[in-house]
């Protein structure tokens, strides 16, 4: 099953609890989680080129 929009909120709240968690070593940010979510909705070559952006 594929994320659906209405999933972000959900998602983002569990990808900030991950990142605050002592076990994590990287620190997340909101731009990368939207743009997690964003690359989850999208297709797989727009998820690509947004990878690399951020990079």
């Amino acid at each position: 099953m594929k994320l659906q929009r209405g999933d972000a909120e959900i998602v983002t709240d569990m990808m900030r609890k991950f990142y605050t968690s002592a076990a994590v070593i990287t620190d997340g940010s909101e731009k990368i989680f939207a743009a997690n979510v964003e690359n989850c909705l999208g297709d797989l070559l727009t998820s690509a080129f947004s990878f690399w952006e951020l990079t």
